[in-house]
């Protein structure tokens, strides 16, 4: 009987070993850290603004011109 020429790469490459599978597990998980620090990113450049809109929003007057008062005010208005 012949073999085949994968039915000897199939035998040896099991679980973790398989370098092939190692590649595709790692490029899997760099794709997914990449993924996931261009949503981080994209959203803190959309939040941002947003965020520092609804803090001065809550700002009395006078505060507005503090520039030691960035993001939290001294005292809240409502």
């Amino acid at each position: 009987m012949t073999k085949g020429i994968l039915s000897g790469i199939t035998t040896k490459c099991r679980g973790w070993t398989c370098p092939l599978a190692m590649r595709t597990r790692l490029k899997h998980a760099s794709w997914v850290f990449a993924r996931s620090i261009l949503l981080i990113g994209l959203s803190y450049i959309v939040l941002s603004p947003v965020l520092f809109m609804l803090s001065m929003s809550f700002r009395v007057p006078w505060d507005n011109m503090d520039p030691s008062v960035v993001w939290i005010p001294r005292s809240l208005t409502f």
